[in-house]
């Protein structure tokens, strides 16, 4: 519930950038394999982002459903704990691209748009 109506207001206007972060690991996880890999990357985010709901909903409604007394932000922690492996991969991923040769100028010869 919004404390106050300029809150309730600006909550829609807020709300229109939250899917800038989805957009985002799209663009740089398909930078960041070969071009005949992106498809099959596409495909495991999408699977991934229909998945996720399904399974971390019931879990975070049952771990604020037994701390709400005692520590109601615990899924707070489960969040950051979880992100914490997406993060690393990432960071590998880029890391074995660097080291691929990506940075010798190649590398707009593998992205699928060119400008």
């Amino acid at each position: 519930m919004a404390p106050n109506r300029t809150v309730y207001f600006l909550g829609p206007l807020l709300d229109m950038f939250s899917s800038a972060g989805a957009t985002s690991l799209r663009s740089i996880a398909t930078k960041l394999v070969h071009a005949d890999e992106v498809g099959k990357t596409s495909s495991l985010i999408s699977i991934s982002e229909a998945l996720v709901p399904v399974i971390y909903s019931p879990m975070y409604s049952k771990v604020y459903l037994s701390t709400m007394s005692t520590f109601p932000g615990s899924f707070y922690l489960i969040s950051a704990a979880l992100a914490v492996p997406a993060i690393i991969i990432l960071l590998v991923l880029h890391s074995i691209r660097k080291n691929d040769g990506s940075a010798d100028g190649k590398s707009k010869e593998r992205e699928i748009t060119r400008f």
